[in-house]
């Protein structure tokens, strides 16, 4: 493997956001994916919601939307509940992790799937 000057283990939504912003401010960068992403992207066990601000931010397609809602409660196994009141999206997992992961090779940064990270070596 070449030398890059950042590499990011996983393709999730952090590190693909990572992987992009480093990408646009001219490092090179590779994504380490230990599984294959696909045309669709992987299942990912996950309840999906996002905050509307975020959808915005990252122009994430309406199409591409499960629901929109208004507001958020949480119940938690210990009887806590939390509320939020306001816009957000629910999303596929895998769609939404594929566009962010697009959006990071479409920056320039290099993916390799099915890639597990072993050994770090600096030069």
């Amino acid at each position: 493997m070449k030398n890059f000057d950042i590499i990011v283990i996983g393709a999730g939504p952090g590190g693909s956001v990572a992987a992009k912003v480093a990408s646009e401010n001219g490092y090179s960068t590779c994504i380490l994916e230990k599984e294959m992403l696909g045309e669709k992207g992987r299942y990912k066990a996950c309840g999906g919601a996002a905050a509307w601000e975020l959808i915005e931010e990252i122009n994430y397609p309406e199409d591409k939307i499960g629901r929109v809602i208004e507001s958020l409660e949480l119940h938690h196994v210990d009887g806590e509940t939390y509320s939020k009141k306001g816009k957000g999206a629910v999303v596929w997992r895998s769609t939404f992790d594929k566009f962010l992961t697009d959006m990071a090779v479409d920056s320039g940064a290099l993916l390799k799937e099915k890639e597990l990270m072993v050994d770090i070596e600096k030069v």
